[in-house]
C-alpha cells in the first residue's frame, strides 16, 4: 500500500516530534484534511497529532497499515465529529477502561478504507459497542454513542463540509455552481467543500451530505438526486371534482331559443 503526508487543512506538512513528515494511507490522509478543517471550524483549533502510521510498542501494531491515527484530545465532542465522519474514535485515558496507567492521554480513531490489516478488528469492536482494547478490542465497553447514521469514511468528508458550510452561515446565490472533486479514488468524485450548488437550498445539501451523494465515473448517482428531490417535495394534493349531472330537458329549453341560419358556401 502507498503511504503519503499528511497535512493540515491548510496545506502545512504535519512533522512528527524530531522533524520528520508524518504519513498515512492515502484515505487516511485525506479524511484528516477534512476532519482537521471541521475543527478550525468549531472554533477548537488545528489538530495536534501523535501518531499516523507509525510502530509505538504502546500501539500494539495498530498503526502499521496506516490507517489509524493518535491526536491530543479535544474532547468528546471532537470524537464525536469523528464518528459522524464513519470513524472509530475513542479518548485514552491513563489507568481506565484497559489503558496503562503509564500511557499518554489522547484520542485514537481509525477509517474502515480498505488499509485496514493490522486494525480492523479494533472497528469492529467499536460497531459493537466495545472501546478497541484487550482481546479482540473487547477490553471494555465504549463510553461514548454512535452516531445516528453510520457513514463510509467517504460520505464523512461529504458530511464535514457541509457541516463547515453550515457554520459558515454560508447561503447559495445565483453565482453558485456545482463544483466536484475527484478523490484518491479515481473512480469517485464528491461535492467540493463551500456553499450548496445552484439549485440545492442548505437544507437539500445537508440532506445530500446524509444521503452520502456521490458522483461515480463522472455522472450522478441519478437515485439519489431522485431520493433528494422527492424527500423535499411537498406532499401530493389529491383533489376530488364531484360528478357532473346532465339534464337533458335544460339543454333542449335552451336551443329552442337558438335561431340557426343556412347560407350556400
Amino acid at each position: 500500500m502507498a503511504f503519503v503526508p499528511v497535512t493540515d487543512s491548510l496545506g502545512n506538512p504535519v512533522l512528527a516530534s524530531n522533524g520528520t513528515q508524518r504519513v498515512a494511507c492515502t484515505h487516511l490522509a485525506e479524511w484528516l484534511v477534512a476532519y482537521d478543517a471541521l475543527q478550525v471550524a468549531r472554533g477548537r483549533g488545528h489538530v495536534t497529532y501523535y501518531q499516523t502510521m507509525g510502530g509505538a510498542d504502546a500501539s500494539a501494531g495498530t498503526h502499521n497499515c496506516g490507517s489509524a491515527w493518535d491526536m491530543a484530545w479535544m474532547g468528546d465532542a471532537a470524537i464525536m465529529d469523528a464518528r459522524e465522519m464513519g470513524a472509530a474514535q475513542w479518548h485514552r485515558i491513563p489507568g481506565r477502561n484497559g489503558w496503562p496507567s503509564s500511557g499518554t492521554d489522547h484520542g485514537h480513531g481509525l477509517i474502515r478504507c480498505g488499509d485496514n490489516g493490522c486494525n480492523d478488528y479494533q472497528y469492529a469492536a467499536w460497531l459493537n459497542g466495545w472501546n478497541g482494547l484487550g482481546l479482540g478490542g473487547q477490553g471494555a465497553g465504549d463510553p461514548l454513542p454512535k452516531p445516528v447514521s453510520l457513514r463510509t469514511w467517504q460520505q464523512g468528508i461529504i458530511w464535514a463540509h457541509a457541516e463547515i458550510a453550515r457554520l459558515a452561515g454560508t447561503t447559495t446565490t445565483e453565482d453558485d455552481m456545482p463544483i466536484f472533486m475527484r478523490t484518491t479514488d479515481t473512480s469517485i468524485w464528491l461535492l467540493k467543500p463551500g456553499a450548496p450548488p445552484r439549485g440545492l437550498s442548505l437544507d437539500e445539501w445537508n440532506l445530500w451530505a446524509r444521503l452520502g451523494a456521490t458522483l461515480v465515473g463522472g455522472d450522478f448517482n441519478m437515485q439519489q438526486v431522485n431520493m433528494v428531490s422527492a424527500t423535499m417535495q411537498p406532499a401530493p394534493v389529491t383533489v376530488t371534482v364531484p360528478p357532473v349531472t346532465i339534464d337533458p330537458k335544460a339543454i333542449e329549453a335552451a336551443l329552442a331559443n337558438v335561431t340557426f341560419t343556412t347560407r350556400k358556401a
